[in-house]
């Protein structure tokens, strides 16, 4: 290839850089194409949430309470269930586009580099190919929170099925045990359990309830050993150890937590339902470091514990 050639396919690369990382060039998708037009069942299901549902509902005669408080909450039930659909597309639609045509832009700069004679040109290449990489990164950073969202995503599915349970058995009662109007309070429920504050607070609230199972069970294994400075100094070292574990190694070692017994399972269980930390280094180090302090009821949990981090250190 000509120098002139190599110099065309380097302004050529340039030029394609901007609407590449805006997602311009990636046919990936990670859903499928709906069948009918979502905004049409949108603007069809209006009707039940008009503002006067309430009146319509208390003038209908009793025989036809139950069917109309039925009908409504399905329909908003639909509505909420379809924007939370474009929600989850247009995040994955985000990660996969940026992501996919910055990784293969970067593949085709780092071929050409490799390829070209020209210092010159190599050089332009490297740069653009440095540049690519950095605003990948800061998208990265910026899109995906610390890559947090699937963790926050997992969330909002099980907080949704939690808070539509609640919904359904309302349902199988007569409108004096579940009126609509608790019913659209559980509405509010279900749509603020598919949202990111929704699924920030749920979070919280399972991390704060599992501390309080945790401190209880502490109460209860506490032995004049567990507060000897030997062991104090170990479980210190571990807490330390595990703050410097890069993140595949953290998800690794929450992946297959040393020196588990009933208790501990339990708590786990508890503090992370949906296995969060398995895919988010940021749980995966606050689970263990929950987890450190149990492993002082005896020198065989803290044997295990250091042995286990020995071998996530050292793999590769």
């Amino acid at each position: 290839m000509s120098a002139r050639s190599l110099r065309r396919t380097g302004i050529v690369i340039g030029f394609c850089l901007v609407p590449a990382l805006l997602g311009g060039c990636s046919t990936l998708r990670a859903y499928p194409d709906r069948s009918g037009d979502v905004a049409t069942e949108l603007k069809a299901l209006d009707e039940y949430h008009a503002a006067t549902v309430l009146k319509t509902y208390s003038e209908k005669p009793d025989a036809a309470k139950k069917a109309y408080r039925d009908e409504v909450v399905t329909g908003r039930i639909r509505a909420i269930d379809l924007h939370f659909g474009e929600f989850q597309q247009a995040v994955f639609r985000e990660g996969v586009s940026t992501n996919l045509a910055a990784d293969m832009i970067l593949l085709g700069l780092g071929a050409a580099t490799a390829t070209t004679g020209g210092a010159a040109l190599k050089a332009a290449l490297g740069a653009t190919s440095a540049g690519v990489a950095g605003a990948k990164a800061s998208i990265d950073k910026n899109v995906y929170f610390e890559k947090t969202m699937p963790a926050l995503l997992g969330q909002m599915l099980a907080s949704r099925k939690t808070a539509l349970v609640k919904i359904q058995e309302g349902l199988s009662k007569d409108v004096n045990l579940y009126p609509l109007n608790q019913a659209l309070i559980d509405l509010e429920d279900y749509y603020n359990a598919g949202t990111i504050p929704g699924a920030i607070v749920a979070i919280v609230e399972q991390a704060g309830a599992a501390a309080k199972t945790a401190d209880v069970l502490l109460l209860k294994n506490r032995d004049k050993a567990f507060f000897g400075a030997e062991r104090q100094q170990r479980s210190t070292r571990l807490l330390e150890r595990i703050a410097n574990l890069p993140d595949a190694k953290a998800i690794a070692l929450a992946t297959n937590i040393p020196a588990q017994d009933s208790e501990t399972a339990a708590l786990l269980q508890k503090a992370d339902p949906t296995g969060v930390r398995t895919r988010n280094a940021a749980a995966a180090k606050k689970i263990l470091t929950m987890l450190v302090p149990y492993a002082k009821k005896s020198d065989a949990d803290l044997d295990a514990w250091e042995a286990a981090l020995t071998a996530a250190e050292k793999q590769e």
